[in-house]
């Protein structure tokens, strides 16, 4: 199922016109990262670790495809923690670095006030690792380095304000919630295997031009 998701993804890029208008830009995410766990068998004592912030950046861009309607996709740079424990002899905290690869359905209202906008964007993404940090690592069975799933899939939904200072630079502002489709845990590696989902919720600001 989730191949297939992203198969579709890949192909809304490439049907997008040549021709169509396009809109570049900047953007900057703090968020607060978690994860969701689960164990097989199932750990009643299996928990996540709090929250954490950490920063996404990266350049965006914005195809128009109809009137207040884009496909908005981009490259980000982003870090999340995989941290879990369960008692005294489950404990995993990684630090993952990804680079994102949004593809985004953005629809926007008409002015609310002069030269201000709403959107909401929904969508998913493919996230690909570049890097893994081990911060702390008790799990019995360990049989290699590589913790961390080398992609993850995410979901994506958002809103936000539009403001335009001119007719071709605008500033935006809103809140982002992306979600987890996959393990982000490679379970070849860990004895029991422990499912673990990236989570995060942030603000999301920038600029187009």
């Amino acid at each position: 199922m989730k191949k297939y998701i992203l198969a579709v993804l890949l192909c809304c890029v490439s049907v997008l016109p040549a021709t169509a208008e396009m809109r570049f830009g900047v953007k900057l995410e703090p968020r607060m990262a978690f994860n969701r766990v689960y164990a097989k068998p199932y750990d009643s004592e299996l928990k996540a670790e709090p929250a954490v912030l950490r920063l996404g950046v990266g350049p965006v861009c914005d195809w128009l495809i109809q009137e207040n309607c884009y496909i908005s996709s981009g490259v980000q740079l982003s870090s999340q923690p995989v941290a879990y424990k369960s008692g005294q002899e489950l404990q995993n905290t990684l630090g993952v670095d990804y680079l994102s690869f949004p593809i985004l359905l953005k629809l926007y209202t008409s002015e609310v006030s002069l030269d201000t906008r709403i959107y909401t964007e929904l969508g998913a993404g493919l996230q690909l690792k570049i890097s893994e940090r081990i911060h702390k690592l008790e799990i019995p069975g360990t049989i290699g380095d590589d913790m961390a799933r080398r992609w993850v899939l995410r979901a994506t939904v958002g809103v936000g304000v539009e403001y335009d200072l001119s007719l071709s630079t605008s500033l935006f502002g809103g809140i982002t919630y992306h979600r987890g489709l996959t393990n982000a845990m490679n379970s070849k590696v860990t004895t029991p295997p422990v499912c673990a989902y990236n989570d995060t919720v942030g603000l999301s600001v920038g600029f187009r031009f």
